[in-house]
């Protein structure tokens, strides 16, 4: 019983070391907008390429994965 409460205990540290602030996403990416706009198209591509693993777009929908 103690090995499974362990388990548990590590997998619940995992997920809270993964969580993210909404507020600090929103403000890294309001970052990112306002420099975006300022370097040469070459330099964008470089950086999306970068970030940006895959991207799926639809008519209704944008799927991203980085």
């Amino acid at each position: 019983m103690e090995d499974g409460i362990e388990s548990l205990d590590l997998a619940i540290r995992e997920i809270e070391r993964k969580v993210v602030d909404a507020e600090l996403v929103r403000l890294a990416l309001s970052n990112f907008i306002r420099m975006f706009d300022h370097i040469p198209p070459h330099k964008q591509k470089e950086l999306l390429r970068l970030v940006l693993h895959k991207a799926i777009l639809t008519e209704d929908t944008l799927k991203i994965a980085s």
